[in-house]
């Protein structure tokens, strides 16, 4: 046992609980005490708040010991007759503690380090102590048989894939709440995400590969979607915030996501953003678009309908969509600027360029029509007939105004 402290000064702080699960078994601590379950637990003394890196005493009996599946930590521990409480979780004092199951932690804890559950892959349940507000750095790294979590309403911040490779299926994100990248990133089973208004931003990789996560609305008040955010993600559905100026590049690469208005206000589609969504059949770009990045709309192949509302086409140029897009679809822009954009660099390539309006042809009553895409009068692509005036591409590629009375 290797004695880094014993002062009495430092032996009056609080102690960090850690229990480290490196095989090499090398940390120094400075004690060791039971739990009331017989579980050996390392600790450090503290100085000045600051942790001390600790052995694996414990994390070995846990790992080994396939009859230890649950550790309780206790909030005091006496040693050589001085009280201390229990305050802090070192990094990593879990690791890959495979036989794991459930971590009760005591209300006097504060603060949790780096990785502390990283692979525990048993890992059901687990408590957040009512004084920590911060959520670390891979805090529950492939923790893949967790699938319930409540983010308590005190956590302010979380961190890098602190739920990476979990199991959870829904999970609220409070108003609060700042998130590191990769925060959700390969969580097979998430199926549900509320976020609640006063999130700005969502972060690099926040929901990479979520392969069960199909719809999401963004509330308003977020104005940047981060680089590859929705990343290879089942997305289907999104429903977009008016506050939104700015997808980066990759946002949505890879995604299921079938139609795609913008909101007005948003000013920047980045590179790639929806590169290879085989899904998308049509979107619709608002004038306050200014930058359209390299390769947007790449590997859409079944993107037909593009609408763009952009009134000065030279502003947003790149060559933004794919050979078979620029073969295929029909590209209709506000009246008057057919000839604008057939000039413009990015938009020139569109082999079916068309007004807005003027390509509208013929009446005809509902029973009467076999339709492909449905759109009302604003050029908003709609799920289906609506009583009114209906603009609709018909399913030989033409497009005509439908009167439903």
């Amino acid at each position: 046992m290797i004695k880094l402290f014993r002062n009495q000064a430092i032996r009056a702080a609080a102690v960090a609980f850690a229990l480290v699960g490196c095989s090499a078994g090398c940390w120094a601590y400075d004690f060791t005490e039971p739990n009331a379950d017989g579980v050996t637990i390392a600790y450090n003394i503290l100085e000045n708040q600051q942790l001390q890196m600790v052995s694996n005493v414990a994390a070995y009996q846990v790992d080994t010991n396939y009859n230890i599946s649950k550790v309780v930590v206790p909030d005091k521990v006496t040693h050589e007759g001085v009280e201390y409480t229990i305050t802090a979780l070192g990094d990593y004092v879990f690791w890959n503690c495979g036989n794991l199951k459930e971590v009760q932690l005591p209300n006097t804890v504060t603060t949790l380090g780096m990785g502390v559950f990283t692979y525990c892959k048993g890992l059901e349940k687990v408590n957040i102590p009512d004084k920590v507000t911060a959520l670390p750095t891979d805090l529950f790294f492939y923790c893949t048989a967790l699938k319930q979590f409540t983010i308590p309403e005190q956590v302010t911040s979380i961190g890098d894939k602190a739920f990476s490779y979990t199991g959870i299926r829904d999970i609220v994100i409070p108003s609060n709440v700042t998130m590191g990248m990769a925060a959700f990133a390969n969580c097979d089973e998430l199926m549900t995400v509320v976020i609640e208004p006063g999130i700005k931003s969502t972060e690099a990789y926040l929901f990479y590969q979520c392969k069960a996560l199909r719809q999401i609305t963004l509330p308003e008040g977020v104005t940047t979607i981060g680089y590859s955010s929705f990343y290879d993600s089942a997305l289907e559905e999104i429903n977009w915030p008016s506050t939104l100026t700015s997808i980066t590049d990759g946002a949505f690469f890879g995604t299921n996501l079938t139609h795609v208005e913008f909101p007005e206000g948003l000013t920047k589609i980045g590179g790639q953003a929806f590169y290879n969504c085989a899904s998308l059949t049509s979107i619709t770009i608002p004038s306050s678009v200014m930058s359209i990045g390299y390769r947007t709309f790449w590997g859409c192949d079944n993107l037909m309908d593009v609408t763009s509302e952009i009134t000065e086409p030279t502003a947003a140029t790149g060559a933004g969509f794919g050979d078979a897009t620029y073969a295929q679809a029909t590209l209709r822009v506000p009246d008057g600027l057919a000839d604008a954009y057939r000039e413009a660099e990015g938009w020139k390539q569109f082999a079916h360029i068309v007004d807005a309006t003027t390509s509208i042809t013929g009446m005809a009553d509902e029973h009467q029509v076999c339709v492909g895409h449905v759109y009302d009068l604003q050029g908003h692509c709609i799920s289906t007939l609506r009583q009114g005036v209906n603009i609709v591409r018909m399913t030989d590629g033409s497009c005509k105004k439908i009167l439903v009375k």
